[in-house]
């Protein structure tokens, strides 16, 4: 596994009184899933900045139902910053072992499941949420522990 962002190392994403500000210090960033952590809004938000972005491509289990082959789609794209949601449904064994050796693309993975990545600690994150009651900031956090 390539440790170095190599598409981009920060992106920041607005939505009326929410803020969030993504910091990518590795080129696989695995987000662990929790129940109500902002993590649908803040791939939500990522889905609309990647219509104009061309470096990023979301891949969701919407894609799977379309039938589309996300295996395939993965293997045929270069230079991006691959943003996956749902990854415990859509990444096979073979799939997650092709991304622990992806050098071409970098990745945002939100799952439960690391098996085959050849994650490390410095690989897992996890969204701090602070609210006032009227702003929400959303930032990327290190699980190191």
């Amino acid at each position: 596994m390539y440790s170095r962002p190599e598409i981009m190392d920060r992106m920041e994403l607005t939505r009326g009184s929410c803020r969030a500000e993504l910091e990518f210090r590795a080129n696989l960033i695995f987000l662990m899933e929790r129940a109500g952590s902002a993590k649908s809004l803040v791939f939500d938000m990522i889905r609309e900045t990647a219509r104009k972005d061309r470096r990023i491509l979301c891949i969701c289990s919407e894609d799977k139902k379309k039938g589309e082959d996300i295996r395939q789609t993965i293997r045929d794209t270069e230079r991006k910053l691959i943003v996956i949601d749902d990854a415990d449904i859509l990444l096979t064994d073979e799939i997650r072992r092709y991304i622990a050796f992806d050098k071409k693309n970098q990745y945002l993975i939100a799952g439960k499941n690391t098996d085959n990545l050849l994650l490390s600690r410095a690989n897992l994150y996890e969204l701090d949420v602070e609210t006032d009651g009227v702003k929400t900031e959303i930032r990327l956090i290190n699980c190191r522990g």
